[in-house]
């Protein structure tokens, strides 16, 4: 069963696309070949420490994310998959952007819907997160620089 970041009947804010990236294709060329600022990276990093965040820290990073998505890129990914460092049997996390959903898998748990796709990319400590849309998967490593998979 995945580990809940959060108590149920908390609720933080939620990485919806806004109503222009929602209407942008995925596959725009600054989305799969530009760089992921520092800022961004530093917020996906703060996820690993979930276990310990407050719902104000975990909201933080969810603005973070808005903020990444809604001022730079040409559309929003359905979700994040990354590696997850809590350790055994813990081997990756994911954040949703359906309602900010964010869980630690343990390892041969299936993730939810698309977000599956990335467990393998996620399992190694290749990349920072794995941004997953609806025709491709987008691998971000530490420094920022993207590699694109699928379509």
């Amino acid at each position: 069963m995945p580990r809940p970041l959060m108590g149920p009947q908390q609720q933080i804010g939620r990485l919806a696309p806004t109503a222009a990236a929602r209407h942008r294709p995925a596959s725009g060329g600054r989305l799969l070949t530009s760089p992921r600022s520092a800022r961004y990276l530093a917020a996906i990093a703060r996820l690993d420490a979930s276990a310990t965040l407050l719902p104000l820290d975990l909201q933080e990073i969810i603005d973070e994310l808005h903020r990444e998505f809604d001022e730079t890129w040409s559309a929003v990914p359905q979700g994040f998959v990354a590696h997850c460092y809590l350790g055994a049997p813990y081997e990756a996390h994911t954040v949703t952007v359906d309602g900010a959903i964010i869980e630690h898998y343990r390892a041969g748990e299936p993730l939810p819907g698309p977000l599956e796709g990335a467990r393998a990319l996620a399992r190694t400590e290749h990349y920072r997160v794995i941004e997953v849309y609806p025709d491709k998967l987008v691998c971000v490593r530490a420094d920022g620089a993207v590699v694109t998979v699928g379509e």
